[in-house]
């Protein structure tokens, strides 16, 4: 893909089922990319309890 500067936008293509080491990684990759842990419902709220304790306190 030499000169294509919209790589953030292909899609990730398998066209062999079997999953390979290199397959698990690009897909952690990708889930990184699109669920960053910052936006997780469950970094949220431990934030927002962490916040409670303090305003406790």
């Amino acid at each position: 893909m030499s000169g294509d500067n919209q790589h953030v936008s292909q899609p990730l293509k398998f066209y062999i089922e079997e999953m390979t080491e290199t397959k698990r990684i690009a897909i952690a990759h990708l889930e990184k990319k699109l669920f960053p842990v910052a936006n997780s419902v469950i970094y949220l709220d431990q934030k927002r309890n962490e916040s409670r304790v303090t305003e406790a306190a």
